[in-house]
């Protein structure tokens, strides 16, 4: 064995009695300990220990590990022990195999539950890692587009890692028709998976399919209240949709002051629709005394944000 793992000399005599009638088990056990970490090995999947935490790492943990395990499942009682059972016959012979079973059973599931370990740990750390990979194949930012990658990726985060931003882009990719057949109802269960995790924009697009009865049927309160749930996170087009509804009366009691309340929220964060809406409240004297030059004021930001964004796509 120290021909391969340099061994103190201390130590040498205690383990090569432990190990002279056992090395064969032991070495399986280390064969076993290491096979159940390539079970985990997938560069290319998001989820895998390998992907997460890079080869190299995965492979110091491994034999750092195993190694370590190896020299604490074999303290100096159990080698003395094993010494006066061997000058007992059968009878300690059987007993001396029991013990290196036992310990040959420790090794690869003491490795195995280590590396579970690092896996679940490393979880959230790369989850973000994984979808930022998914959304470069669904735009093709660095690659070529690969819509069954993306969906694949997608939809393991989504589903198996519950992952809000994955379960709003699959929704995305649902209602677009991008990457999979297009499907109303599918997307608004993604973007219901997400919403409950209090992402903004999944409240924003799921107040919106009630709004306008997209895969669901149409509910103006409820459209309300999932706008008014992003629009408390700051989300602009929540908050221009949340101030249409109060100035139409849509899902909540009709208010021009909160209409233009909530249009000024938005615009004051740059959005273009609620500028220009906000702007149309100063024309009109809605919700705001009238005045024309905060309204020509409004307009002109409006435009020119609207303008921006254009050229920016």
């Amino acid at each position: 064995m120290s021909k391969f793992f340099p061994i103190p000399k201390k130590f040498s005599k205690e383990i090569s009695g432990a190990t002279k009638y056992s090395h064969f088990p032991l070495w399986a056990a280390l064969f076993s300990s290491m096979l159940l970490m390539a079970l985990s090995f997938s560069t290319d999947d998001p989820r895998s220990i390998v992907y997460r935490l890079g080869v190299e790492k995965v492979v110091w943990l491994g034999m750092l590990g195993v190694l370590s395990l190896l020299f604490w499942c074999i303290p100096k009682k159990i080698i003395e022990r094993n010494k006066e059972e061997k000058k007992k016959g059968w009878s300690g012979a059987l007993s001396a195999v029991n013990l290196t079973l036992v310990r040959c059973a420790i090794l690869p599931a003491c490795a195995f539950f280590m590396l579970k370990a690092a896996s679940l740990s490393a979880d959230q750390d790369h989850l973000e890692e994984a979808y930022n990979l998914a959304c470069c194949y669904l735009f093709g930012k660095g690659v070529p587009k690969d819509y069954p990658k993306a969906i694949y990726y997608l939809h393991k985060l989504a589903t198996e890692q519950n992952y809000a931003p994955a379960q709003l882009s699959l929704g995305t990719c649902y209602e677009d028709g991008e990457g999979v057949l297009q499907d109303d109802e599918t997307a608004v269960h993604y973007f219901s998976l997400a919403a409950e995790q209090e992402l903004a924009e999944a409240q924003f697009k799921l107040g919106f399919c009630y709004l306008t009865g997209i895969g669901v049927l149409q509910n103006d309160e409820e459209a309300a209240h999932h706008f008014s749930l992003a629009a408390e996170q700051k989300y602009a087009p929540a908050q221009n949709n949340l101030g249409n509804c109060h100035l139409l009366g849509k899902g909540v009691p009709q208010d021009d002051e909160k209409a233009a309340h909530y249009y000024r929220l938005a615009a004051d964060q740059g959005y273009a629709v609620a500028q220009s809406s906000l702007g149309n409240c100063y024309f009109t004297g809605k919700g705001v005394p009238q005045d024309y030059e905060k309204a020509v004021y409004y307009f002109s930001l409006g435009a020119a944000n609207s303008f921006a964004e254009r050229q920016g796509r």
